[in-house]
């Protein structure tokens, strides 16, 4: 992938041309990479991403991702280094 504003597609081509079971994203960082995350979950495939942010409430109030979870979201804390 040249650009990180391609990751999206790319995100959707593992699913729609190589039959991904499972995929795992570094960083959700904008609305399309959200957007092919919660269409990529819809089609069954395990979705594991990351979000970055220092407080859960910065993650809950965030636009971008606010509304997208469906229900089948977990979140995992990481430690404070």
């Amino acid at each position: 992938m040249k650009e990180r504003s391609d990751l999206f597609q790319v995100m959707l081509d593992a699913v729609q041309n190589h039959s991904a079971r499972v995929i795992v994203e570094a960083e959700l960082r904008d609305s399309r990479e959200v957007a092919a995350a919660k269409t990529i979950a819809n089609q069954g495939v395990v979705l594991l991403a990351s979000v970055h942010a220092c407080t859960l409430a910065q993650v809950a109030h965030n636009l971008t991702l606010n509304g997208q979870d469906d229900g089948g979201c977990e979140v995992f804390p990481g430690r404070k280094d």
